[in-house]
């Protein structure tokens, strides 16, 4: 959709934004001149009888109901074969943003409603009573009425509940709801529920969002709305604590919470609430679903009880104020919890002279002085008490902390840079402190023109505070008295100076130096600020956790240091080193399998990832949140696991940068540009001095077709001095590419020269964009030459992918000898994933299913969870090798596992949509043109997700054949002479050449 486009009688105005399961526009009703939201199911979903029947149960479940809670569904409609609803266009924010503001107020800011988004996904912060119960009772009000037309929402999370600029909140997306056949009275105990025949809710299907589903719903149980109740409990159990009832790093452990596990008590994670409150959640939280509330009217009666006696209270002590204060009286303290009239301090009239008066006082005089006094001490005291239970934290969690460097006097060398790399551990492990990264850090060195190596003095610390922006500093200090260490820990204020915090343990040897440490650690959050359910809830002690050997972290604290400042190939051997000397160091493990894994050698990565993944559970939170992820990102290659815990590790510790950056790349590897540009955009914000995500950055813009804005994020890199990264470079190239810029792809083949892991990319990359203007000799000459040059660097598995990615191009132009010399070559050096896996496309495009098979069997065998494997790879040469077998019926069924992820894209271009393009071609061989021509505009319709592959200029021929099959000729000419041009300057010998020029010719 377009600006200014019609569609019926509205007009669209602007894009707001878009979810899985639609793609929303502001427009006007041109007949009733009003603004409204139009939400489009997504092309690629429309085919989808499922997501279709969803959509429009949307519309039906939303439009029988008319409540002021509840987003008002005006009409549905269809343009162009994609279905729409048109509803009520809100401003404001979705409950899930809203969260994230700390502490809780209402935004000043307009955003537009998308009604299936899910919100902002940043740090969450509990919210006030006062708002909680004004929106919960708006909430049961609107739940109340939905139940009452048997309609239940079963999916009820914050998300889905959408607040206006007025605060008034809105029942959002009704796509998952259950229509019962009729209505029946709120708060029966025998509701009435659908029946199996209910379309999208068969018995043992549970359906909903993992973190908010009933026991019944993760059962599989037919629901009633008793499990609506259950969703809004926890959502309220979010909004009092900004803690997630269920929390877990798996949805099999949010499933077992959900089924077995009793929520800490609200009042004790968040003291303001009313005990009343957490009983009220409590009761919408019981398992069983008898012991519940039977209706969504109970509930709210109970709310707004709640709300009646929290306002008539505050009324009461400011009538007290008032009237104090209105009678000349001296201003009124009350003791904090003494439940009595507040205390009134008297005058005490003092002698000013400093000498004692020496006539005698009656009995009753002095009594009135020592009551006088004792006023006076009694207000003292509840002042105290008051400032004590009231004073501001030292910090918050809008603050950040640079950590210095510690001071060791014990002239052991053991300690340096080990024991920082402890503190950082356990302070990372809070979610409440945000510490200033390395990469931060050695940034601003740079800027100070200081060498990055740098030892970080305190007051080298404080500078590098100041100029991030940071609030304090810690800095740590070791002794030694006899046998005996002392640690020490300060956190100062970086504009003062100022002490804001201190902690200081002695350890009796140094076996117990690292667990003594681990003691102030802890004592120095709680000083900060930090919580003491937190403190509870994240504090696994080091020695008991990363390592307890001192040798083995000094190595791992030097390693990360050395990946920092000289790259992954360098810091291998360290890690391995800190592993020789503590077998069970799982986050060396886990470290050394991201460097293998950015190295390309996955086979090496997966089997450290594994190590690391058996040894999680003597890690802390956080770090068991980047074993887990990383182990299903790289290990199994589970990503839609991946995805959820990586969402959980963002949600969780939501100032950490990395979490963020993880997760967008694998919303890309999904499809997901959106996500993939929101997440990135967020890690950023948190980490502006890290360069791989501004190269991140600017290829999310390029999905999205937005040069120019990937453009001013380079200049944003260049201004930061952070233009020097190879994920920079190879996304400028990919830039240069999409305008024609070959000057600029010339000088950033030139720059890469001689870079380790950044040469043999972009050799491979000008492969790419010779083979995509047909001269495929050239081509093989560069990926040859990649592929030397990845040998030379040490990378085996990357000089296989080259040749492979080399085959499956010579296979797609139609050179099936090349394409199986080049195969056999690749599979002789590495058994990779991703090696085998265009090796064995490429071999099936070029006859020899055989052997092609049998790597796909090789395949399902050793990756049998990995996502792309059985989702795109395994569909893909199952559906070639069923075109090469004249079944193209059986391609098509052969690819309907690829549908959720076929836009997904990675680090092979040749790869990305693959099997789109194949389900192209199975069309074509079944020759249904109008189907083949959908899948082909799918790859022509994502420019930057296809860069320079060749899959970009087939998918245009693709069209061709296509058209002609649909008895278009005039559109087939026209996508013939566009492919042609393309290859005006193409091997003349290139078979698929040949054949383009051949079909053309026919037309004429």
């Amino acid at each position: 959709m377009i600006e200014g486009e019609a569609i019926s009688h509205y007009r669209v105005l602007e894009k707001l934004g878009g979810g899985g399961m639609g793609v929303v526009f502001k427009a006007e009703d041109t007949r009733l001149g009003r603004s409204v939201a139009l939400k489009f199911l997504p092309p690629d979903m429309v085919r989808d009888p499922q997501a279709l029947e969803r959509f429009r149960r949307e519309a039906r479940a939303a439009s029988a109901l008319n409540h002021p809670n509840i987003c008002t569904i005006y009409d549905i409609g269809e343009h162009d074969g994609q279905p729409f609803i048109a509803m009520e266009y809100l401003e404001g924010e979705t409950l899930k943003a809203r969260l994230v503001k700390h502490p809780f107020a209402g935004s000043s800011s307009q955003a537009r409603a998308v009604p299936d988004g899910s919100g902002a996904a940043a740090r969450p912060g509990p919210m006030s009573v006062d708002d909680l119960l004004s929106l919960a009772i708006q909430i049961a009000d609107a739940l109340e009425a939905a139940h009452a037309k048997g309609i239940v929402h079963r999916d009820i999370k914050p998300a889905n509940i959408f607040i206006t600029t007025r605060g008034q909140a809105k029942i959002l997306d009704f796509g998952l709801a259950k229509l019962s056949p009729a209505a029946h009275p709120a708060g029966a105990t025998d509701m009435a529920t659908a029946g199996p025949t209910d379309a999208l809710t068969t018995p043992g299907t549970a359906m909903g969002t993992v973190a908010y589903m009933s026991p019944e719903q993760v059962l599989g149980e037919n629901l009633d709305a008793r499990t609506d109740l259950f969703s809004f409990g926890v959502v309220l159990y979010e909004m009092a604590t900004s803690q997630l009832a269920f929390p877990s790093t798996t949805s099999g452990g949010v499933f077992a919470a959900i089924l077995r596990d009793i929520p800490a008590p609200v009042d004790q994670l968040n003291p303001q609430v009313p005990p009343q409150l957490g009983q009220i959640i409590s009761k919408a939280l019981e398992k069983d679903r008898k012991l519940r509330y039977q209706g969504a009217a109970d509930i709210r009666a109970d709310l707004q009880r709640l709300k009646r006696d929290t306002d008539s209270g505050r009324t009461a002590v400011m009538r007290v104020d008032q009237a104090r204060t209105g009678s000349g009286s001296a201003p009124a303290m009350a003791v904090p919890g003494s439940g009595s009239q507040p205390v009134v301090a008297a005058e005490a009239a003092v002698p000013t002279s400093g000498a004692v008066e020496a006539a005698p006082r009656s009995f009753l005089a002095g009594k009135k002085w020592l009551l006088a006094i004792a006023a006076v001490l009694v207000v003292a005291i509840a002042a105290g008490v008051y400032f004590f239970l009231h004073r501001a934290p030292a910090l918050t969690e809008k603050d950040s902390v640079v950590l210095a460097d510690f001071a060791n006097t014990t002239g052991d060398a053991v300690f340096d840079g080990t024991l920082r790399q402890a503190l950082v551990v356990k302070l990372q492990e809070s979610p409440f402190l945000n510490i200033v990264s390395d990469d931060q850090m050695r940034q601003t060195l740079k800027y100070m023109n200081r060498p990055a190596d740098t030892r970080v003095t305190q007051e080298v610390a404080q500078d590098i505070c100041q100029r991030e922006g940071a609030t304090a500093t810690i800095a740590g200090s070791i002794s030694q008295l006899g046998n005996a260490y002392v640690l020490s820990l300060n956190a100062l204020n970086c504009s003062t100076g100022a002490l804001i915090g201190a902690a200081q343990a002695q350890a009796s040897s140094k076996d117990n130096v690292l667990s003594a440490l681990s003691d102030a650690a802890v004592e120095l959050r709680s000083k900060l600020g930090e919580s003491l359910a937190s403190i509870q809830k994240f504090n696994t002690p080091i020695e008991k956790a990363t390592t307890s050997s001192l040798e083995a972290l000094k190595t791992f604290s030097l390693a990360q240091q050395t990946h920092l400042n000289q790259g992954d190939s360098q810091a291998i051997p360290l890690y391995k080193r800190a592993i020789g000397l503590d077998p069970n160091f799982a986050m060396a493990y886990a470290k050394l399998g991201t460097s293998y894994s950015n190295l390309g050698q996955l086979a090496l990565g997966a089997e450290s990832y594994q190590k690391a993944f058996d040894l999680r559970n003597r890690v802390s939170d956080h770090e068991k949140f980047y074993i887990e992820a990383t182990y299903y990102s790289y290990g199994t290659g589970q990503l839609d696991k991946a995805l959820q815990t990586y969402e959980l590790f963002a949600q969780t510790f939501p100032r950490d940068s990395a979490a963020h950056a993880n997760l967008a790349i694998i919303a890309a590897s999904l499809g997901d540009y959106t996500k993939f540009l929101d997440e990135t955009r967020e890690a950023l914000r948190l980490d502006p001095s890290n360069a791989l995500s501004y190269g991140n950055m600017m290829g999310a813009y390029l999905t999205f077709n937005k040069p120019d804005e990937a453009k001013a994020v380079y200049q944003q890199a260049v201004a930061k001095q952070l233009d020097n990264a190879a994920t920079i470079h190879q996304t400028l190239y990919a830039l240069d590419f999409l305008e024609n810029d070959t000057a600029g792809m010339k000088k950033e083949a030139e720059w890469a020269v001689g870079k380790p892991g950044l040469d043999d990319y972009l050799l491979t990359a000008q492969s790419d964009t010779a083979a995509f203007h047909g001269q495929l000799r050239d081509a093989s000459q560069l990926s040859q030459r990649a592929s030397e040059t990845a040998q030379r660097n040490g990378e085996q598995e990357t000089a296989a992918a080259w040749t492979a990615n080399a085959a499956l191009r010579a296979s797609l132009f139609g050179d099936s000898s090349q394409a199986r010399d080049l195969a056999a070559s690749a599979l002789k050096v590495s058994q990779g994933r991703d090696v085998e896996a265009m090796s064995a496309l490429a071999l099936a495009r070029a006859g020899d299913t055989g052997r092609a098979q049998s790597i796909g069997d090789d395949m399902a065998k050793r990756y049998p969870l990995d996502t792309l494997v059985k989702d795109i790879y395994l569909p893909s040469l199952h559906a070639i090798i069923d075109i090469v077998r004249k079944d193209p019926q059986a391609a098509v069924k052969s690819l309907e596992a690829s549908s959720p992820y076929e836009l997904g894209s990675g680090y092979f271009p040749n790869l990305n949509l693959i099997a789109v393009y194949v389900r192209g071609e199975a069309y074509l061989a079944a020759r249904n043109g109008t189907a083949a021509a959908t899948e082909f505009q799918k790859i022509l319709s994502h420019p930057g997700v296809m860069i320079n592959s060749a899959l970009f200029p087939l998918a245009k021929l693709g069209m061709a054949r296509a058209d002609a099959l649909s008895g278009d000729k005039d559109k087939s000419r026209t996508a013939y002479q566009d492919f042609l041009g393309l290859w005006a300057n193409a091997d003349p010998d290139v078979p698929v050449l040949k054949e383009a020029k051949a079909e053309y010719a026919k037309l004429q």
